[in-house]
């Protein structure tokens, strides 16, 4: 290691992160499993070593549990001071030698490079992403011929601006440096850095924007996708607007040719022309209400959860909040918003239990208050317990650590519980019947409908059709989501824009409307009056369901992950995101649709 004068300032580290392969972004291991020497030596590696804080609950959850000393710099900030102007460059250069390589570790590096292994770097809050080697020399007489060989030569180049300020980090490795991989032989590792001067800039967020492909997320797909779901929305709307006024004019033909007061109305008669859907009946709280009004809750808990997070992190970079910075806030977020769920939960099954002229509910709104507390959390438990058994199998280091298991248990514990019970009382509290009361309401005559005669096939229609509607407003979104996040994890960051939050609010008012219009037509269908409310739910949750065989299309098509701990990573994180989409989507169409029935029974007057 060359001998720099750091004088009073402490040195600058780069540390190392993570090594895996490029296609299984989330397979991750220590920087030492493709290093077998240090830059810094022992003594000083484990002193520096010690200076690292213990790592933030979201470091932990990201995967950067393991900090590695790499290097040790001269301050960053004394730097720009020994450059003399703008385009000066000045490099140091560390190496460090490796005992002969055993067996074992020539086949475990010949492994890395085998499958295209990249590793991470950090300075200063800024990553640098190098190949652990290549398959093949560019340099060599035969340039065809295939075995493994590892970079022994790279390229840490440092630029600064005129005031000092650290703007960029690029890692870039050496093909001349390429080395056959044999065991019984040493190697010399080199890591050049050079420190190169620039002109300032007065954008601040310019060194995190250099990681976000503008390019990529710019697209016009994107801005083409958002207007025609805005078209979609639009037509769904005046769908539902059209249904609900025919239904309204022919109760109103009927009401006025009868006298509803003296019981003589059609309104009130039942044959093959009239469909009489009595408010006593329609509004009746539904099978198993309790288990719906917690279904309710965790929905619209998670949309504002989202729509919270959106607002948040739109056209910010996740690399301002360091690395797993943003999942650290999201955690944060979501146990803070846990008021929702509560609320909504226990709103929703005090009204049901509240009808006027309703047989009591006898659903316990404690039972509920915990079902409501622990669903969410105990299903991603759950699926956060396989991938962490997959993770210790493959010893990889991204698992949930009994520390990290602990602080979200503490964090649910002391944030979340207590904020479900304060809304959970809340609503309980602050309930009131929606509308005018049940007994002032007459009853809604339709015709029956000749086509939709059993209600399980309306049901697996109604849930088909607005999946398929709810899915087609963000699926172009979600590719590109789902792209970054899968696909270029190593270096492209999920850019956040007002773009998203639009296709949210419009998936909100698609599954809406949609909900409003099958609701609508499946009354037509005899027995269906007292499920309607699980129907609406059902229509808009199974988007959930057609999401997830999106990511299995996706999976098939465009990913290159291979392995049995990727593959379960993937379709166990998919499943989960799935699974919160069909409770986002269920709990707005019920909520919708739940106002439109009242609405259309409040607006109904005798002549």
């Amino acid at each position: 290691m060359s001998s720099m004068k750091l004088g009073d300032q402490p040195p600058s580290i780069v540390w190392a992160t993570r090594a895996g392969p490029y296609h299984n972004p989330y397979e991750v291991y220590s920087f030492s499993s493709v290093r077998f020497c240090h830059f810094i030596g022992d003594r000083d590696y484990a002193a520096i070593a010690r200076t690292r804080s213990s790592p933030s609950l979201g470091e932990l959850m990201a995967g950067y549990a393991s900090w590695e000393p790499v290097a040790s710099l001269p301050p960053v900030s004394s730097m720009a001071s020994a450059l003399d102007g703008v385009g000066d460059k000045t490099s140091f250069l560390q190496n460090c030698t490796t005992s002969p390589l055993t067996e074992d570790q020539a086949q475990q590096l010949s492994r890395t490079v085998e499958r295209r292994w990249f590793y991470q770097l950090y300075l200063e809050g800024l990553p640098a992403w190098g190949m652990v080697g290549t398959e093949g020399d560019p340099v060599a007489e035969d340039p065809n011929e295939v075995q493994p060989r590892v970079f022994t030569k790279s390229f840490l180049r440092v630029t600064l601006d005129d005031l000092g300020e650290l703007v960029k980090v690029d890692l870039v490795s050496d093909p001349a440096s390429l080395k056959l991989i044999e065991a019984g032989v040493s190697y010399n590792f080199q890591l050049a850095i050079e420190y190169l001067r620039v002109v300032s800039s007065n954008n601040k967020g310019e060194k995190f924007d250099q990681y976000i492909d503008h390019e990529f997320f710019s697209s016009a797909i994107r801005k083409n996708s958002t207007i025609n779901s805005l078209a979609e929305a639009i037509f769904v709307i005046l769908l539902a607007g059209n249904v609900a006024y025919k239904l309204w004019k022919h109760t109103r033909i009927v009401s006025n040719s009868g006298d509803v007061e003296k019981g003589t109305a059609p309104l009130l008669r039942t044959d093959s022309t009239v469909h009489k859907l009595d408010p006593e009946e329609v509004f009746a709280p539904p099978s198993r209400v309790g288990l719906l009004a917690v279904l309710v809750g965790n929905g619209w808990h998670l949309l504002v959860w989202v729509f919270v997070m959106t607002l948040y992190f739109i056209d910010t970079n996740s690399l301002e909040y360091g690395p797993g910075g943003r999942l650290g806030i999201m955690v944060y977020g979501y146990a803070a918003t846990s008021v929702v769920a509560g609320y909504t939960s226990a709103f929703y099954l005090k009204q049901q239990q509240s009808r006027e002229g309703m047989e009591s509910c006898k659903e316990s709104w404690k039972i509920t208050m915990i079902m409501t507390a622990i669903l969410v959390p105990l299903i991603t438990a759950i699926i956060v317990t396989i991938i962490s058994v997959a993770a210790i199998s493959m010893k990889n280091i991204g698992i949930m650590s009994t520390q990290v298991a602990l602080r979200l248990l503490i964090l649910w514990l002391c944030l979340a519980v207590p904020s479900i019970i304060v809304g959970t009382y809340l609503g309980r509290w602050n309930q009131t019947n929606c509308g005018n009361p049940i007994s002032s309401f007459l009853a809604l005559s339709i015709p029956p409908s000749k086509n939709l005669r059993s209600k399980w096939v309306s049901a697996c229609i109604a849930a088909c059709i607005g999946g398929i509607l709810s899915l087609s407003v963000m699926l172009v979104e979600l590719h590109y989501m789902m792209t970054s996040v899968w696909m270029y994890h190593w270096y492209k960051y999920l850019l956040v824009s007002w773009t998203d939050l639009a296709v949210l609010l419009l998936l909100v008012i698609i599954t809406g409307s949609t909900s409003v219009v099958w609701t609508m037509m499946m009354l037509h269908t005899p027995d269906m009056s007292r499920s309607w409310q699980w129907n609406a739910f059902i229509s808009s949750a199974s988007t959930g369901g057609f999401l997830f065989l999106y990511s299995v299309y996706f999976f098939s098509r465009d990913l290159l992950v291979d392995g049995i701990f990727s593959t379960i990573h993937y379709f166990a994180t998919m499943f989960l995101v799935s699974l919160g989409a069909a409770l986002v989507c269920g709990a707005v169409a019920h909520y919708a649709t739940c106002r439109f029935v009242e609405f259309l029974y409040s607006n109904i007057k005798a002549a």
